[in-house]
């Protein structure tokens, strides 16, 4: 993973402390080379003379992230999601499992509002209020991802802390899609994939161990609140297309699957529904 600094990024102490922590590099002649992660201010992406519809084309191939660090111009972030940023109001408080935002946290000036996208509570993209300081979007399960970050990790407290924030990047990075291979056939012929509904019954099936219509209507009938709205989708047609593709058997997932709804977009939605079962 090569980490990469806008231009107006590495301009600013900042950026020059990224370079100094991170071994972070320009992006003028790296951005378009293999797997990376570009980092750049939310000032710098909101600006209305930046190629904001440019940046957001890179970052939807695969093994790309742009990464949008504070500060922020409050309002919209970016065009087409509903992230917005506003001043913080409190000092948040942070969960046991999230050293690089406990550090940070008396020095966060800005808190992220949308829905759009996903957050990994592992890495402590979530305060303990529930307020999210860092969430990311996918345009499907294999694209690339942009991310927007309100944890000042150019901070100078992380100055004997590189390994962390490297841990933190890599872990953020991880939920990048890489380029699919093409599988085929012995007769050429290429092996489907799963369709948005299909991996939202497999989100269910993941969830309630369900691997039939049946199981699963009665599995959503017997919520209290019902997470999951299948109505309109021919769940018998879905069934026996993922049945073909040896993704579902009786008991829910197979190996196979679990494995591609890990790999997908839906993951993390998959095991928050999962835990509340």
């Amino acid at each position: 993973m090569n980490l990469l600094l806008s231009a107006g990024l590495q301009s600013h102490r900042r950026g020059r402390f990224l370079r100094m922590l991170l071994n972070a590099k320009p992006a003028d002649a790296q951005a378009g080379l293999g797997e990376a992660l570009l980092m750049m201010t939310g000032e710098e992406f909101q600006d209305p003379s930046s190629d904001q519809a440019d940046w957001l084309r890179w970052a939807r191939e695969p093994g790309h992230a742009l990464l949008l660090l504070p500060p922020f111009n409050v309002g919209p972030i970016v065009s087409g999601l509903d992230w917005t940023a506003a001043f913080a109001q409190v000092t948040p408080a942070t969960a046991a499992n999230a050293p690089l935002a406990a550090m940070l946290a008396a020095e966060v000036s800005f808190q992220l509002s949308g829905i759009d996208g996903d957050s990994d509570s592992s890495q402590g993209h979530v305060w303990t209020s529930g307020q999210l300081n860092t969430r990311f979007w996918k345009a499907h399960s294999d694209s690339g991802l942009v991310a927007a970050t309100t944890l000042p990790i150019w901070s100078i407290t992380l100055l004997d802390s590189g390994l962390l924030v490297q841990e933190w990047l890599a872990a953020l990075f991880s939920h990048v899609g890489k380029a699919a291979e093409t599988v085929v056939t012995a007769d050429a012929e290429a092996v489907a994939t799963p369709t948005p509904r299909d991996f939202a019954v497999m989100v269910c099936c993941y969830a309630y161990g369900v691997g039939t219509p049946d199981a699963l209507v009665a599995a959503l009938q017997r919520q209290p609140v019902q997470l999951m709205d299948v109505r309109g989708f021919d769940l018998p047609d879905i069934y026996g297309r993922l049945h073909a593709m040896g993704l579902v058997e009786e008991r829910g997932l197979t190996t196979k699957g679990l494995e591609l709804l890990r790999q997908s977009a839906f993951w993390g939605y998959a095991a928050r529904m999962k835990e509340g079962v």
